[in-house]
């Protein structure tokens, strides 16, 4: 299958509710409609999950990001732009997605992904898809399908069955906490 057919796949499965897995800018993710209480609640049972945590939201522009964030501070379009590394921001307030996706305090954390297989899919869907690793929690992320739990292989609703790209070392993404002053915090890098 090719990369079209599998994005037109992806989307049909995300406008339904359900989940996917598929390759990310970083590692495996396991994806869902960040809008979808269904699906994001699904996500949060297959990895077993803390459910007051939060998720990374993925988008494909800073455009769009607008959609989500309350207060886009200035310092956080300058990191985006500066750095051509995977970078997750968490927002102060996020707003048009499932109460799930949110911490417990109300902040969002999103990645603009800037290449590859997850920007193809996001472009085309033009809407948040969150992205958790492929895992259980506490358990290391699955960096190839070989690696995913047979239990989460078989709940999934839709798998990309697509290399990562193999052109950088995969990693988690920096995480980067911004404040409504635009004051950062490095909390993974």
């Amino acid at each position: 299958m090719n990369t079209s057919e599998h994005i037109h796949n992806c989307i049909s499965t995300l406008k339904n509710n359900e989940t996917i897995l598929f390759p990310t800018d970083t590692v495996l993710g396991l994806g869902c409609d960040a809008n979808s209480d269904t699906a994001v609640e699904k996500i949060i049972n297959l990895k077993d999950r803390n459910d007051k945590q939060g998720f990374i939201v993925l988008v494909s522009s800073i455009e769009e990001l607008h959609k989500y964030v309350k207060d886009v501070p200035i310092e956080a379009k300058s990191l985006i732009e500066e750095t051509d590394k995977p970078l997750s921001i968490i927002y102060p307030k996020g707003k048009n997605v499932s109460k799930k996706v949110l911490a417990e305090n109300g902040s969002i954390a999103i990645r603009i992904v800037k290449s590859g297989f997850a920007h193809e899919l996001l472009s085309n869907y033009q809407k948040a898809i969150i992205a958790t690793s492929v895992n259980l929690s506490g358990e290391p992320p699955a960096i190839s399908l070989g690696e995913v739990p047979e239990s989460i292989l078989k709940a999934v609703d839709y798998v990309v069955n697509l290399p990562l790209p193999s052109d950088k070392q995969l990693q988690a993404s920096t995480i980067i906490k911004v404040n409504s002053e635009g004051k950062t915090e490095i909390i993974r890098e």
